[in-house]
């Protein structure tokens, strides 16, 4: 709630704030970013979809997380189903079947060039249900608008952090998981604890999800990642 909050108060600051002269030459990555929202308000993910930079984006993700080889070959080939998974999965969930319904996405401040911008959306929908989103823009071939990542205000991280986070889970091999772990020299002991935790959400089986959690050794259960993860599964 705190985070709502706080994002009431700052994010129509950024929309209100005088915009740069740099901004007057960004006029076509605006253009092109606003058919890319438009598209998402029509209720297809193509345009967004076509607008990623994906071997930047790629790039990103890969230097988020230590990823196996078969799991980035994984999301190289189911490319636009996860991301759109995943993204769909990032905004507020409805509390009743009546809030269900379309997140409508406003483009609310815009500042860059003609070579990159940083854009700000808001999407609202039924019952107070709202986020914000920071996209990093570059200008494409012909000077086309694409999206590099974006900052999910709502989960508050990157997106391809998000990405390379559920990459893991889909691959938690010792390495992997070492990578996610603040501790120090973590015993073999805990990488298998964590590593079949994470086996679990992949499976969806909260049943032994919860029971592995309730088990985890005390200094596991407070890594800002298991803690990050079990507030997620708990309040979904």
């Amino acid at each position: 709630m705190n985070r709502l909050v706080a994002l009431v108060m700052i994010v129509p600051a950024l929309a209100m704030a005088p915009q740069p002269a740099a901004a007057q030459s960004g006029d076509g990555l605006r253009t092109g970013f606003q058919a890319i929202i438009d598209g998402l308000n029509d209720n297809t993910f193509r345009k967004f979809h076509d607008a990623i930079d994906e071997r930047a984006f790629a790039s990103r993700v890969a230097g988020t997380r230590v990823i196996e080889e078969d799991a980035r070959d994984a999301f190289a080939q189911s490319f636009t189903e996860t991301v759109e998974g995943l993204f769909i999965d990032s905004f507020p969930p409805a509390r009743s079947l009546a809030q269900r319904g379309e997140i409508i996405g406003t483009v609310i401040a815009f500042e860059g060039d003609a070579s990159k911008a940083r854009a700000i959306v808001r999407y609202e929908g039924k019952g107070f249900r709202f986020t914000y989103h920071s996209y990093d823009l570059v200008a494409g071939r012909g000077g086309r608008a694409q999206i590099v990542d974006w900052f999910d205000y709502y989960t508050g991280g990157w997106f391809s952090q998000a990405v390379g986070d559920e990459l893991v889970r889909g691959m938690p091999s010792k390495r992997a998981v070492a990578g996610v772990l603040d501790i120090g020299a973590p015993t073999e002991a805990q990488l298998f604890q964590v590593g079949e935790l994470l086996k679990t959400v992949r499976d969806n089986n909260w049943g032994r999800y919860f029971q592995i959690h309730e088990g985890l050794e005390e200094p596991l259960r407070k890594e800002p990642f298991v803690v990050h993860q079990h507030y997620r599964i708990s309040s979904g």
